[in-house]
């Protein structure tokens, strides 16, 4: 395999390697079940970041349901259906929610 070659900018590719990892282990291994996976995944990283931003902002005293408008912007629901990896991209990078004490007043 010389895909190496190939790809254009090998560090930003090879940077993306969790997510096919991650649908990969969660298929168990079988190929038939990874472009299942994949969509799960990105599934998952949106529930998980729509959760995360319920708590943020409910922890700030404003209703946890605006969590929701990442959930149903519709770059991520664009992003979803067509399986990119901005959603868990962005759900590792901003990690657990900012806790509310190290952040400035708004």
């Amino acid at each position: 395999m010389k895909a190496r070659y190939y790809v254009p900018n090998p560090s930003y590719r090879y940077s993306r390697i969790l997510y096919p990892i991650t649908a990969r282990l969660m298929a168990l291994r079988d190929p038939v079940l990874i472009p299942y996976t994949l969509i799960l995944v990105n599934v998952l990283a949106v529930t998980g970041t729509v959760l995360t931003l319920a708590v943020f902002v409910s922890a700030r005293g404003i209703s946890p349901w605006w969590g929701l408008v990442y959930g149903l912007y519709p770059g991520t629901v664009q992003a979803v259906r067509s399986d990119l990896t901005r959603t868990p991209g962005f759900r590792l990078r901003r990690g657990r929610y900012p806790r509310p004490e190290l952040q400035s007043a708004p």
